[in-house]
């Protein structure tokens, strides 16, 4: 992979571009142990997949003509970092400060710029992001802990949709046993407790906030299919499977009018949401029939 020619980007180094070129010191939110993480996956990756975005950016404008006025139609805040470089870009500060990012988001409820703050500012200054006035469902999250949500969303194995009722926590939802399951071990619950606590639930929660506003911006593909190869796996016990109409959906028919080439339906018995991690045998072993039987193709 790493064999075949890479762009100019990817051969070049820094040069001169920075004055702190030759600092070797690290900033106080950012250990050797983070570093390294970084460097040894980027290391595997290589940097291309994030340079494709830029190398992209006209084509994406085209792709995209089609929503030009279009506005995002949720409630937003934005926060930035006066030392972002994508705030000190030309016209940004203007586009924002000025109106212009308020017009395609008529939601926008307040903009906040953090001073002493540059582009990577969830991890600079984690506190303050989190200080910022933050939704009822976050709100919820904080006072059951990130580790109890992440816990009750990792073990949650009742065939039933997940309702977290305002002042009742998880009410009757989650499981009351305090232990944990195999698969998941005190060790990655604390990995997940740990970036949680330093994102919060924001990011994952507006996808949910999104939903009707995806249904609008995707209207163009209503009834579009997906003409690949498919295998479909499920846990008898996922929320989602359980949730209404979706069973109807999945083994009536109208999945596979959706994806005409959807191969095989599984029902895993026992196994809820998180299906790779309870029982990643027998899901390896199926991706690999599926992977086998294309391989020729």
């Amino acid at each position: 992979m790493y064999e075949q020619e890479v762009g100019d980007i990817e051969g070049k180094g820094f040069g001169d571009s920075g004055e702190d070129d030759d600092d070797d010191s690290l900033s106080s939110w950012l250990s050797p142990e983070d570093l390294d993480y970084y460097a040894d996956n980027f290391t595997k990756t290589g940097f291309t997949g994030g340079v494709n975005y830029y190398r992209a950016l006209n084509l994406n404008w085209e792709l995209l003509a089609a929503w030009t006025g279009a506005q995002v139609k949720v409630p937003a805040k934005y926060i930035v970092g006066d030392l972002d470089l994508m705030y000190n870009n030309k016209g940004a500060k203007e586009y924002i400060q000025n109106g212009g990012l308020k017009k395609n988001v008529p939601l926008l409820e307040d903009i906040v710029v953090i001073e002493g703050a540059a582009h990577f500012i969830n991890l600079e200054r984690p506190d303050e992001i989190l200080e910022q006035e933050v939704g009822d469902i976050e709100g919820e999250f904080e006072k059951i802990g990130v580790k109890e949500v992440m816990k009750k969303f990792l073990t949650y194995r009742k065939p039933a949709p997940l309702f977290i009722p305002k002042g009742k926590g998880f009410g009757d939802s989650g499981e009351d046993d305090d232990s944990l399951p195999s698969w998941l071990s005190p060790e990655d619950l604390d990995y997940y407790a740990d970036n949680f606590t330093k994102t919060g639930f924001t990011g994952g929660v507006n996808y949910y906030r999104a939903l009707n506003l995806n249904w609008e911006l995707l209207a163009a593909w209503t009834g579009a299919q997906v003409k690949v190869p498919a295998k479909y796996i499920v846990g008898d016990l996922d929320l989602v499977y359980n949730n209404k109409g979706a069973k109807e959906c999945i083994h009536s028919g109208e999945l596979k009018k959706n994806v005409p080439l959807l191969e095989d339906i599984v029902v895993m018995e026992g196994v809820a949401h998180f299906l790779m991690q309870e029982s990643p045998d027998e899901v390896n072993k199926h991706i690999h029939h599926f992977l086998k039987n294309h391989e020729k193709n």
